[in-house]
């Protein structure tokens, strides 16, 4: 994982049990690759350009992934929800533009096919 860890997903959800550590880590991964998939570059792309992981991409990621965790808990992918639109928002800027919201909706189906 490069910008999540188990522990930061486990604080955000208010998990502080190990029995699901492997399911976090999970969410934690498929969290990283979803977003760099929405921004249209990897994290290393992203901090050539910023020097660093900027804030908002880091709280997107800790958001989506709290939502895949949670909706693990759920186990059933009819009662799971969609990206909040806040995620789309808060990497935009530094998204490349073309295609964002056709790579968002294919993240979309595969939150979707996870389980």
């Amino acid at each position: 994982m490069e910008i999540l860890t188990i522990e930061t997903l486990k604080q955000h959800c208010r998990y502080d049990c190990n029995d699901l550590d492997y399911t976090a880590e999970a969410c934690c991964k498929d969290a990283e690759s979803f977003l760099q998939e929405i921004i249209g570059k990897t994290f290393d792309d992203i901090r050539r350009e910023y020097g660093e992981i900027p804030k908002s991409i880091e709280f997107a990621c800790i958001q989506l992934a709290g939502r895949m965790f949670e909706d693990d808990m759920i186990q059933t992918p009819s009662c799971m929800r969609d990206i909040p639109h806040t995620i789309g928002l808060m990497v935009s800027p530094y998204s490349k533009q073309d295609g964002i919201l056709n790579r968002i909706e294919s993240v979309k189906n595969k939150m979707k096919n996870r389980l």
